[in-house]
């Protein structure tokens, strides 16, 4: 461009528009003609002229760009849904299970990622949430393994916010056992009861419906209650100022309704009280040597957290030099990861494993692609029969990104067809998959997240199942095709194979998985966990059954279907303290630390637990200074015959009188640790009237007598309380809900991905068998039987499921064999769950393609050949 032209050249970003939209910038190309004008404009009016008339005719341009474009997109949307209709009527068999494969699929990805939105999303919506941070306790057992417990000293919250400058707020709440709510006539148990600080209401948001924040807590009878509540105890009264009965001991003064907590909140309540009554009752409990408070603290915003965890150790050490000697640590934990961390010890949020997530996010990307692979198999074995017509459009002029934007464009009409049907089913379908999950999840189709999430899994399931198929037909040679009946690569595809072989091996690895993890649970139901788990039905110590404890037990031993009665503080397995010990041999000055429970006469009897040696608790011998241990304790502490011997707990020396037999009273994800029991007839105080149980060892073979009997006492006794009991079995299978979960979403998903699996295998062998009916004709007139065509158009199916089986095994043997290392007691895998789930991989593969091939092979070669 010479100095002349460069004079009178346009504006470059204009200039710039016209290319994008003119893009052939020959010599007759209309931006030549825009120069020639806009040279002389420039002549003879001035540039400013010139430019404001250039860039008035690229906006009449665009706008002339757009409305060509859109008319233009119109009718070949308009070509483009014609094309897709008529190959949907001309190939509805086909067609339809494309749709159906997609349907299944995406109905299953649409489920899955719901309810991993939910899993994902708790905690989220408190407005300070980003800043607030659940405090945990890290030491080292016994063993030399870190634990790390949710429990922290009471006084740590006061200090943390007045000695830490990063601590803009800090609040403790704790989670109360179930406790009996009265008003006037209406009386039910309840287990949302909390207790918390005032400032709790402040860094977290629960919404208030009515009341004041500022008079929540006025004075230390005051407490807040949930909608729900509200009108389970009030109906259509205001419950505001009204006063609420709690556990038949103390009346509360209602000074607030908040909304009900969200289903997606670690902290569950329904009604919230504060610490002060618990801390005049119980001062013991409010030291720094006691472990029993939840610790929350709100930092202020890019606060380094590291620096503040240290901070809180020192903190502690300082005020308790145990923990200093002990190396013992205060981690801070995020809000929004509470519920999707495990491990934390005494833990009572509902947490879920990201392991757990991570393998339905597979299987969910894995069901979707299992569709998709039934939409490819089935577009390239077609591909003889649409040959044809893009040999003729190919030689009509068509360009190849024209017909694959044509086949991308058929493959999103599915996708959308299928979506559509996919989305009113999950709809549909959602309580069912609540029942399974155990959650409460509901889908909103008009939700934001909803709909961008669907475009996302709309578009890549289109682009996804039409993409290599659209590559491939559109890549064939028009006069190849027009001169043969026969498409380049419409038989013996690799690809092809290759795609069935995954989805068997997908198949039969969640058969396995499934198997596995319904085994593991078969052995948790059906291990001899060494207490009598079947027979034990449990009632809370209230008010006068516990006072009147030896009076209940006398009446209830009266009937024939019970067999023994113990009374204990907390459910077996719950600790409420570690102390620690020393015996004969042991180096002084090196404690070690165990679990010391308070029983009552009669627990090991009651709970069927052996005494291996000595004797338990009796009322016949004194019972001060006394300990029994289990098999675990007596093997930590090494002695031969530990009956007689003397140990010092805490300091008090004590006689060691019995060794009981080890019994699983937790989840056998955790192994049987050493424990002691020490004597306790505390049957009236707070905390027994709080968290102390009695149990009943029933005639299991008279369970509803046994029941009737235990609920006459209760009456005869507590007439003021409503009568509840539960069973150790039910609370014993409480530990194991994750697990249940798991094997229901397993058995839900396999069967789904087994579902696609065979309707894509069905299609495909329909279409093979019908390609090759001529070549069965053949080779049926040159004498060939009826089972030996079957086994030929079998052998195919034979040799990938073996492939499958071979691949699919070593890989899920390596999942299967980390899950269960997840628990310290499990089943190990045999070869014959693998080889049994091979039979049966064989069973549906034979099932899925019988009736095809069986028609194939019984077909009377005349009609196959007459035409020839």
């Amino acid at each position: 461009m010479n100095d002349r032209d460069r004079k009178y050249s346009p504006p470059l970003f204009a200039s710039q528009i016209m290319r994008y939209l003119f893009p052939d910038n020959g010599e007759h190309s209309p931006i030549g003609d825009f120069r020639e004008v806009y040279t002389g404009l420039c002549k003879n009016k001035g540039k400013i002229s010139a430019r404001i008339w250039y860039w008035g005719q690229v906006f009449l341009c665009i706008v002339h760009f757009i409305k060509n474009k859109t008319y233009w997109s119109r009718i070949m949307f308009g070509k483009n849904f014609k094309f897709f209709i008529r190959n949907f009527n001309r190939n509805r068999f086909y067609s339809l299970i494309n749709i159906t494969g997609l349907v299944i699929g995406i109905v299953s990805v649409i489920l899955i990622f719901t309810w991993i939105d939910h899993e994902l999303s708790y905690d989220n919506f408190h407005v300070n949430g980003e800043n607030i941070y659940r405090v945990l306790t890290e030491l080292e057992d016994e063993n030399g393994e870190t634990v790390t417990t949710k429990n922290t000293p009471a006084p740590l919250k006061d200090a943390a916010r007045d000695e830490i400058p990063e601590v803009v707020n800090a609040c403790r709440w704790s989670s109360d056992t179930r406790v009996p709510l009265k008003n006037e006539d209406i009386k039910f148990y309840e287990d949302g009861i909390s207790t918390a600080d005032p400032d709790f209401l402040l860094m977290f948001t629960f919404p208030f419906i009515s009341g004041s924040l500022d008079d929540a807590f006025i004075d230390k009878r005051s407490v807040v209650i949930s909608e729900r509540l509200a009108k389970k105890y009030f109906v259509d009264e205001d419950p505001i100022g009204k006063l609420l009965n709690w556990n038949n001991w103390q009346m509360y003064t209602i000074r607030g309704v908040f909304k009900d907590v969200p289903r997606n909140s670690h902290i569950d309540f329904d009604l919230l009280r504060t610490f002060q009554i618990e801390k005049e009752s119980w001062p013991a409990g409010f030291t720094w040597g006691n472990f029993n408070r939840n610790t929350y603290v709100q930092l202020a915003d890019n606060s380094d957290l590291r620096a503040v965890e240290a901070k809180l150790t020192k903190i502690l050490h300082n005020n308790n030099y145990y923990t200093k000697r002990k190396n013992f640590r205060l981690k801070l934990q995020p809000l929004t990861e509470i519920h999707i961390t495990t491990g934390i010890h005494n833990e009572i949020a509902e947490v879920i494993d990201m392991l757990y997530i991570r393998i339905f996010m597979s299987i969910a990307a894995v069901i979707l692609l299992l569709a998709c692979i039934n939409y490819i198999n089935l577009s390239t074995a077609r591909s003889i029969s649409r040959s044809k017509e893009i040999g003729i459009r190919k030689v009509s002029g068509a360009r190849r990104k024209e017909i694959i934007k044509q086949f991308l464009i058929e493959s999103l009409f599915t996708a959308m067809f299928a979506y559509i049907i996919a989305a009113v089913l999950a709809v549909i379908l959602i309580p069912e998959f609540n029942l399974i999950t155990g959650k409460k999840i509901s889908i909103d189709i008009f939700n934001f997240k909803f709909l961008a999430a669907s475009a996302i899994i709309l578009f890549t399931t289109g682009i996804a199942a039409g993409f290599y198929p659209a590559l491939l037909l559109s890549s064939f040679n028009p006069l190849s095709i027009l001169k043969s009946s026969r498409a380049p690569g419409s038989s013996g595809s690799a690809l092809r194979k290759i795609l069935v072989v995954f989805q068997f091996a997908v198949s039969i690895g969640l058969i396995i998985c499934t198997i596995i993890v319904y085994q593991q649970l078969n052995y948790i139901r059906k291990m001899n966990v060494g207490f009598d788990k079947d027979k034990i039905i449990y009632i809370q110590v209230k008010d006068n059954i516990g006072k009147s404890f030896d009076i209940a037990r006398n009446e209830l031993m009266k009937h024939p279907q019970i067999r023994d009665v113990s009374i204990k503080f907390l459910l077996p397995g719950e600790t409420v303290s570690r102390n620690p010990i020393h015996w004969q041999g042991r180096e002084p000055g090196n404690s070690v630390y165990m679990n010391l429970n308070s029983i009552n006469y009669d627990y090991f009897k009651t709970l069927g637990i052996d005494i291996i040696s000595g004797r338990e608790f009796t009322r016949e011998h004194p019972i001060d200074n006394q300990i029994i241990m289990n098999e675990e304790a007596a093997k930590f502490l090494n002695l031969d015959d530990p009956v007689g011997k003397p140990i010092w707990v805490s300091g008090n020396k004590c006689t060691i009188i019995g060794v009981v037999k080890n019994a699983h009273l937790k989840s056998l994800h955790y192994k049987i640790v050493p424990e002691l029991f020490h004597f306790s007839d505390d049957r009236t105080s707070n905390a027994m009237n709080l968290s102390g149980y009695i149990f009943i060892n029933t005639d299991v073979t008279d369970f509803a007598g046994s029941v009737k009997a235990v609920e006459k006492v209760w009456y005869e006794i507590n007439p003021d309380y409503p009568f509840e009991y539960r069973t150790l079995k039910d609370e014993y299978e409480k530990m194991y809900r994750g697990e249940n979960k798991l094997a229901g979403l397993f058995n839900y998903f396999t069967v789904i991905a087994i579902a696609i699996s065979c309707l894509g295998l069905y299609g495909l062998t329909a279409y093979t068998t019908e390609q090759r009916s001529k070549e069965i004709g053949i080779r049926k007139t040159l004498g060939a039987k009826t089972s030996r065509i079957i086994t030929y158009l079998m052998k195919d199916l034979i040799k990938w499921i073996f492939i499958a089986n071979l691949i699919i095994w070593p890989v899920v043997w390596k999942i299967m064999n980390n899950w269960l290392d997840e628990f310290a007691y499990h089943v190990v895998p045999g070869i014959d769950t693998f080889l049994l789930t091979g039979i049966v991989s064989l069973l549906i593969g034979f099932t899925t393609v019988s009736y095809n091939t069986l028609k194939a092979a019984l077909k009377d070669p005349v009609e196959t050949l007459r035409y020839e």
